[in-house]
C-alpha cells in the first residue's frame, strides 16, 4: 500500500563499546538527499528532541538530536539512503560515571526499503566491534535498531615543572586552546583558537580527556621567581594519544617547564671597575587599586645591599616576570 512508509521507523541508541552503559551529550544527525523530509518532520512533530538540519540552500535534509540516555525512534522513514553521523557537542559525551568518550569519526550509511534496512557498500570496518575507535552495532537491523557505540577517551595530563626538577610547579596561570584552521571562500586560511580551560597550576598535574585535534598550551602568568615558557602545540589523535611535532609524549603527559629568573646588578666606576660600598635598593613597580578605585603604581622593595668587588646577584625567587623595576 502507498502509505506503508508510515509504518517504517528507525530506532537509534547511544552507548559505550560494551553496549551496556548509556552515553549522553553526543549530537547525532540523520540526513538524506533522496527523500522529502516534510512528511517525516510532520510525523515526528511531537518529538521535542529532534531539530531539523538544513543545507546551504536552507532546504531541510535531515534531523539531529543530542543523546540523553534514552533511545530515540524516528517515525515514517521514507525509502531511500540515509547517513548517520556523530559529532561532539560543547559538552563532551559522558556516561553516568563521568567517563568521557570520543566520537566516531566516520558516518554510517544505510538504505531503508519497504521496512528493511541494509548497509551501503562504503561502511567497511564501521560495524566491527572496535574498543579503540568505537563502532556501529547493527546486529538488530531486523528491528530497524542501530546502536552507536563510543570508545572511552585516553586521558592525558599537563604538567608544569621547572627545568631542574620533575616536581610540579604551583602558581603558573595556564590556558589550553583548541586550534582549528578555517578556510574562507577565497581559499585563505586563518586559525581559530577556542579556550578549553584556564587554570592555575598546583602540586598535581591537570588531567584532560580531549577530542581529536590540535591544541595550544600557553602560560599567561608565570609564578614568582620564574620566567614565562614558550607555547606548546600538540596533537591528540582519535585514540586520545598525544604527540608533539610527530613524537609521542611519555606517559601521555605534556610537560611545560619554566626557568628560574636571574638578575645581576653591577655598580661601576667610569671605566668599568666595580665600585664598592654603594647602598643600593631594587624596587618592583606594582599596579594597585586605591580606595577611589583608581589604578596607581606602588614601589615594592625587592632587595637592598651594599656593592662589593663583584656584581650583585639578586635573589631570583623575589622577581616577577614582565614586571617593571627601579634601582636606586
Amino acid at each position: 500500500m502507498k502509505d506503508d512508509y508510515l509504518k517504517q521507523s528507525v530506532t537509534i541508541s547511544k552507548k559505550d563499546v560494551t553496549g551496556e552503559n548509556e552515553v549522553t551529550g553526543a549530537e547525532l544527525t540523520l540526513t538524506s538527499d533522496e527523500v522529502d523530509w516534510t512528511t517525516i518532520i510532520k510525523a515526528n512533530a511531537d518529538n521535542t528532541r529532534l531539530e531539523t538540519v538544513t543545507n546551504e540552500l536552507d532546504e531541510v535534509i535531515g534531523v539531529k538530536w543530542v543523546s540523553d540516555g534514552t533511545d530515540i525512534t524516528i517515525q515514517s522513514i521514507l525509502n531511500g539512503e540515509y547517513t548517520l553521523t556523530e559529532t561532539a557537542t560543547e559538552n563532551q559525551p559522558v556516561d553516568e560515571n563521568g567517563n568521557i568518550y570520543k566520537v566516531i569519526s566516520s558516518a554510517l550509511t544505510f538504505t531503508m526499503q519497504d521496512g528493511t534496512i541494509t548497509l551501503s557498500d562504503n561502511n567497511t570496518g564501521l560495524t566491527t566491534e572496535n574498543t579503540n575507535h568505537g563502532y556501529y552495532d547493527v546486529s538488530d537491523f531486523e528491528n530497524s535498531h542501530i546502536t552507536v557505540c563510543d570508545a572511552e577517551i585516553e586521558t592525558m595530563k599537563i604538567s608544569k615543572q621547572t627545568v631542574t626538577s620533575t616536581d610540579e610547579l604551583a602558581g603558573a596561570e595556564l590556558t589550553l586552546n583548541r586550534v582549528e584552521t578555517l578556510t574562507d571562500e577565497e581559499g585563505n586560511e586563518t586559525q581559530q583558537f577556542t579556550t578549553v580551560k584556564s587554570w592555575t597550576s598546583t602540586d598535581e598535574a591537570e588531567t584532560f580527556s580531549l577530542q581529536e585535534g590540535t591544541y595550544q598550551l600557553v602560560e599567561t602568568g608565570a609564578p614568582q621567581g620564574y620566567a614565562y615558557s614558550e607555547e606548546i602545540i600538540f596533537t591528540v589523535d582519535n585514540r586520545g594519544i598525544v604527540t608533539i611535532e610527530g613524537n609521542t609524549v611519555s606517559d601521555n603527559t605534556v610537560v611545560m617547564t619554566d626557568k628560574a629568573l636571574q638578575m645581576s646588578i653591577s655598580k661601576q666606576k667610569i671605566g668599568g671597575e666595580e665600585l664598592k660600598d654603594a647602598e643600593l635598593t631594587l624596587y618592583r613597580m606594582d599596579e594597585i587599586t586605591d580606595e577611589n578605585g583608581d589604578t596607581i603604581e606602588k614601589r615594592v622593595e625587592v632587595e637592598s645591599w651594599t656593592s662589593g668587588d663583584e656584581a650583585h646577584e639578586v635573589d631570583g625567587s623575589l622577581l616577577i616576570a614582565d614586571a617593571d623595576y627601579v634601582l636606586t
